[in-house]
């Protein structure tokens, strides 16, 4: 599969193309910065996996970093993205400790300076 945007001509109009183009040129100063608990594996990577390098290709800086969880961090935030989608959801305050002590610890091992965080 390709992850140049113009790789998509013989699938999609130059009208397509070359609008996505001029509205990349519009955030084209901005740097992105997507984050998720996995890089393989689930939904989100294999999305992810994709889109940055063809939202890349459209002129802003974007990136993606995932975060150093372990199985219970990355249980905790299925059961999240479950819940925004309407699934119940029952944070214990273990798993509230969980989350947040991961995204702590993320916090103090990389930097971000973008200009939206995804």
């Amino acid at each position: 599969m390709t992850k140049r945007l113009t790789g998509y001509r013989k699938v999609v109009s130059d009208e397509k193309i070359n609008g996505i183009f001029e509205k990349g040129s519009d955030i084209g100063d901005s740097h992105i910065l997507m984050v998720n608990a996995t890089s393989f594996g689930g939904g989100v990577a294999e999305i992810l996996r994709n889109l940055v390098p063809l939202l890349d290709d459209t002129g802003p800086d974007v990136r993606w970093r995932t975060t150093p969880g372990h199985r219970d961090f990355i249980q905790i935030t299925k059961k999240i993205h479950n819940a925004l989608q309407g699934a119940e959801i029952d944070l214990t305050e273990r798993k509230k400790d969980v989350y947040m002590g991961v995204n702590e610890d993320f916090s103090k091992i990389t930097h971000i300076d973008h200009d939206v965080v995804v």
